[in-house]
């Protein structure tokens, strides 16, 4: 904290008009394993300093890797002199002000994670997946237990510790049949990496032999898995950034009708054990819960100070200095269970997982996507058969008007085709586009 007041002070006293300073430290524990084997076990620690500064209405981000005054010294003089190179930024309208009550946010910081042991959990999960028809498995485990400060020039000064677990496991029976599963927390006690591991392991062996899909509409289930990728680019387009910048199928205009009446989505910075979850934004702005669309209607945006004076509404704690940022995106949940969502399919795809997801419009959320791991064909309430050779395309903007069933079911997602976290059960979508890759 030293070191962070010592940057705002002297920042300030050479002409800046904001400055945002915040310190994260690090301990990552990873384990990754292939062939059913462990081949990896390492830990590292890393600190950064992030530095954000306004100078005249010329605003100007970087970091800072080594913590000595004298490193923060070149850095500043770095920024003084490149900063009066810059354009004015004419949205900038500066950062939160004023003395905040912090929410206090359930399963952050986990006081048993010094005890947890990643080979234990590994080689738990490898036994697992074989116990479960596996003939393989392969996959990585995450430990990061963390320590943030912020202090700003407008007197906000505060610290959070945060823990946090990701597992990834992917089975294997084939080339072609496999099943990847994930679980995340912020506690080992809510880690389901067990089920992960039989899940993975079920869609696999359920996924041998598949057949080529046919072309056409069908009604489509989603595993949370394979909506998440969507349900992060929803996300980030209800950033009003990405609403002026043109990455956004939102309209413009609160109080339409943008989806099916079940769809409720929420950014929530306060999620109970969620991995986006904390007190504070990067402005030291308090999280919050905003519902973006109730029922099918839009009501809200993602804010920061700079866009909500624009807006003439109040910050969303989404800062994102430059841009607003979801945190954990909720897709809230119905009352189906996965077996009564498959029962009322008559022609339709299940579809566990996705990847190599591209946009080709925006402004529409059209996309294409590529199925993998386990996706099976249900015919009449049943399925049918494991499928192969199929691609999803379809638009954001008219899939959420065909939501016709949601899982009861919640479950927190973070993968390499979706970053940032989301929480979402099974999703049912009527007469989406299937197409062969070409």
């Amino acid at each position: 904290m030293e070191l962070l007041k010592y940057v705002v002070k002297e920042l300030k006293e050479k002409g800046a008009d904001d400055v945002i300073t915040s310190l994260n430290e690090s301990l990552v524990k990873q384990v990754r394993f292939a062939n059913s084997e462990i081949n990896l076990n390492l830990s590292y620690n890393f600190s950064t300093i992030s530095i954000f500064a306004a100078i005249k209405n010329r605003t100007i981000s970087t970091s800072l890797k080594e913590l000595t005054k004298e490193a923060a010294d070149l850095t500043i003089k770095k920024i003084i002199n490149n900063v009066k190179n810059l354009p004015k930024n004419e949205e900038y309208r500066g950062i939160a002000k004023g003395k905040f009550k912090y929410p206090e946010v359930e399963e952050l910081n986990d006081k048993k994670v010094d005890d947890a042991d990643p080979i234990d959990v590994v080689e738990d999960a490898i036994s697992i997946s074989k116990n479960n028809g596996a003939l393989k498995c392969a996959g990585v485990f995450y430990i990061t237990k963390s320590k943030d400060q912020i202090l700003t020039s407008n007197n906000i000064e505060s610290e959070e510790g945060r823990t946090h677990y990701y597992f990834s496991i992917r089975s294997l029976n084939s080339k072609e049949a496999s099943g990847h599963s994930t679980s995340s927390s912020n506690v080992i006690s809510k880690l389901d990496y067990k089920s992960a591991a039989i899940e993975s392991a079920e869609i696999s062996k359920q996924s041998l032999n598949p057949k080529e899909a046919a072309e056409g509409k069908f009604d489509v289930i989603f595993s949370p898995l394979a909506f998440a990728p969507l349900l992060v680019h929803t996300g980030n387009s209800a950033s009003v950034y990405s609403l002026e910048s043109g990455f956004s199928f939102f309209p413009k205009e609160i109080n339409k009708e943008i989806a099916s009446k079940i769809v409720t989505l929420t950014d929530d910075g306060t999620y109970k054990n969620g991995s986006g979850s904390g007190k504070y934004d990067e402005e030291g702005y308090p999280r919050q819960k905003t519902v973006v669309v109730e029922n099918g209607i839009l009501k809200s945006f993602l804010h920061n100070t700079t866009t909500a004076i624009k807006y003439k509404t109040k910050s969303t704690g989404n800062a994102g200095i430059i841009s607003p940022e979801p945190t954990n995106f909720v897709l809230m949940p119905g009352n189906l269970t996965k077996e009564k969502m498959i029962k009322s399919v008559d022609n339709g795809i299940l579809i566990t997982n996705i990847w190599y997801t591209r946009f080709n419009n925006y402004l529409t959320g059209e996309f294409s996507t590529i199925p993998r791991d386990g996706t099976f064909l249900i015919k009449n309430g049943k399925i049918l058969n494991p499928i192969k050779g199929l691609r999803v395309t379809d638009k954001l903007s008219e899939m959420y008007k065909r939501v016709v069933g949601l899982g009861k079911d919640l479950k927190q997602i973070e993968s390499w085709e979706a970053e940032s976290p989301t929480v979402l059960p099974y999703v049912l979508v009527k007469d989406v586009g299937i197409s062969k890759p070409k």
